[in-house]
């Protein structure tokens, strides 16, 4: 490449030191910050290689590897250092960890594991790019294999950044356009269910808690279908009763008035009667 074709600026250079002045005890993005600037430790430029690893993951997959949060019950550093032991596993060096001046903030003496956060479940990095991000398979391993050689706990323990370059990934065509679809990675698990032995008994517990969920909504519509035949025979009942309620009271009004005609008649018919008895009386 030539040089003309090649322009490089460096920026944000705010928690940047030199490396033989550490001026201050807290350095890089609270999201690239390697475990032995959160423990309060010394560190050096492998604190760089650990922080490449994270920004590298961030520009595949466009969210933080790391993105510690505060709860109730620990600091965002307890959940820092929970989310590095989850992804890379404990650190097994307890003399490294005891180096550190806040070694005692975030871990018990006893059995050295966290104090505030206890529950904890392994999700290594090439299963979080396969079951999260849904890579294919090889871009998984790939991947997962160049960002584990900077995801230490012990910075001697990264690779430098000169023993990076020999790395595989780099000269890999990558195809992060091309992503497994559910259907595929399901499919892939079952297949080599041998790197994933939890898989079928998880898939089978999501299936009889589908079952269940789906039962539930069925029994719920079968209730709510139920309740409007009551609804709706409830209203033809009382409507039922209503019109024969009302034929009855058209009878009753009737016979009233078939009563009363009566009367008046036979009242007219003595009258007359009466009327012409008078009137022989009288001609006598």
């Amino acid at each position: 490449m030539k040089q003309e074709d090649m322009n490089v600026k460096l920026c944000d250079m705010g928690n940047a030191c030199y490396i033989d002045n550490h001026y201050s005890d807290i350095i890089q993005t609270r999201e690239y910050r390697s475990p032995e600037v959160i423990l309060g430790g010394d560190y050096d430029q492998s604190a760089d290689i650990w922080s490449l690893a994270c920004m590298l993951f961030e520009l595949v997959t466009g969210d933080y590897l790391f993105d510690p949060k505060k709860g109730k019950t620990y600091r965002k550093n307890d959940d820092h250092l929970a989310l590095i032991t989850e992804l890379i596993g404990p650190c097994h060096d307890s003399a490294f960890l005891e180096r550190h001046p806040k070694v005692w903030k975030f871990y018990s003496k006893k059995k050295m594991k966290l104090k505030n956060i206890s529950k904890l479940h392994q999700w290594p990095l090439y299963n979080v790019l396969l079951e999260k991000y849904r890579l294919k398979d090889v871009e998984a391993r790939s991947l997962s294999s160049f960002l584990n050689e900077m995801l230490k706990w012990k910075p001697k323990d990264r690779s430098s950044a000169r023993d990076l370059l020999d790395h595989p990934w780099l000269k890999e065509s990558d195809e992060y356009t091309v992503w497994m679809s559910k259907d595929h990675l399901k499919e892939f698990k079952l297949v080599n269910f041998k790197d994933f032995p939890n898989y079928r008994e998880q898939l089978k517990t999501e299936q009889e808690k589908a079952a269940k969920q789906a039962e539930k909504e069925k029994l719920k519509a079968a209730k709510k279908q139920m309740k409007a035949d009551l609804k709706g025979e409830n209203s033809s009942s009382s409507g039922s009763s209503s019109s024969s309620s009302s034929s009855s009271e058209d009878m009753r009004d009737k016979e009233n008035k078939e009563s009363k005609e009566e009367a008046e008649n036979v009242a007219l018919v003595a009258e007359a009667i009466n009327a012409d008895l008078e009137e022989k009386v009288q001609a006598q």
